[in-house]
């Protein structure tokens, strides 16, 4: 739950604070990893408090280990989270437009080399400015 709430928080204030890619994806590794435990939640109806009643001390209860409610909305959390997971993984982060958009300044410097042979050698190489 603590995951998934700084998450929701990060997604939030994403719109007015914009984050870098790797700040997206690690929210949304956040959201699968909520998805990945909440599913683990359904291991205790493999279990053996399920299968026969019995605990670790041996003590025995009578149970009824069934899909009801509860085990619903389980379900749906996880199906949430997936959604959630891969919506944020295949979408770029938002973008702070501010400023308006970036300028870049190309500087490009060519520089000639004349052999003895006589060959040249034109060496290009190119430099952007973010202004």
């Amino acid at each position: 739950a603590i995951f998934g709430f700084v998450s929701m928080i990060r997604i939030w204030f994403a719109a007015c604070m914009p984050m870098g890619t790797a700040s997206w994806a690690c929210t949304g590794y956040k959201l699968l990893l909520c998805c990945l435990l909440e599913g683990l939640c359904f291991l205790i109806f493999s279990s053996n408090v399920c299968a026969d009643g019995a605990t670790d001390s041996g003590q025995k209860f009578k149970v009824d280990c069934r899909v009801d409610r509860g085990a619903r909305v389980g379900i749906a959390a996880v199906v949430f989270w997936l959604v959630a997971a891969l919506s944020v993984l295949n979408v770029d982060p938002p973008v702070d437009d501010i400023y308006g958009p970036i300028a870049v300044q190309k500087v490009v410097t060519k520089t000639e080399t004349i052999n003895p042979d006589g060959t040249k050698d034109v060496k290009t190489e190119t430099r952007s400015y973010y202004v």
